[in-house]
């Protein structure tokens, strides 16, 4: 299974150099001093039903760095058991993003999940819980037009232990629309 993973992502990055007119490997990301807004939608039917929804915000400080916020609802439910055992989780994340390329970055990311679950006490009672998450790994950006981009990061969750939501490897991915830069743009300028 990692060897297929590291195949299809080779074949990202190679398919993803091709296409592109610029130079994919210069350094930094091009989005300096610009506002993303996007995000995800996971879907899994089944046995184990998850739908997860966010919203995806950052600003890119200069063309390395970009801060963002991503809340999130994530819906879990598993019919394993009887009765079928069901969790609603609402969280935010708090993230940078490094680009060391214009196509791949380095993505870190603190993420605190609430929801309410049956304690693991008799009389099972429903009570709140928490998970805090610490989640770091690469991830690449596929451009789809000027302003427009699909993301992919696999990162891997440095808190788990057995009560972890949901354990390493993350995979992710969503798309991003990148709000154009205005330029103020000076009368000299406008009569050239």
């Amino acid at each position: 299974m990692k060897k297929i993973f590291v195949l299809v992502i080779l074949m990202l990055l190679f398919f993803t150099a091709k296409s592109q007119n610029s130079d994919m490997l210069s350094f930094g990301s091009d989005l300096k001093r610009t506002f993303n807004l996007g995000g995800e939608l996971g879907l899994t039917i089944g046995t184990n039903t998850s739908i997860m929804v966010s919203a995806r915000g950052s600003y890119n400080f200069n063309n390395f760095i970009a801060l963002g916020v991503n809340p999130f609802y994530w819906f879990l439910q598993s019919n394993y058991y009887y009765p079928a055992t069901s969790l609603h989780m609402t969280g935010m994340r708090v993230f940078l993003d490094f680009s060391i390329f214009k196509m791949v970055y380095l993505h870190c990311e603190f993420e605190e999940l609430l929801y309410k679950a049956p304690s693991l006490d008799y009389p099972y009672n429903k009570i709140w819980y928490t998970s805090e998450n610490l989640l770091i790994g690469p991830g690449i950006r596929q451009p789809i037009s000027s302003n427009f981009y699909a993301y992919l990061e696999v990162l891997w969750n440095l808190n788990e232990n057995m009560n972890s939501i949901y354990y390493s490897p993350v995979i992710r991915a969503g798309a991003i629309y990148v709000f154009p830069q205005t330029l103020k743009r000076k009368k000299s300028d406008l009569e050239e």
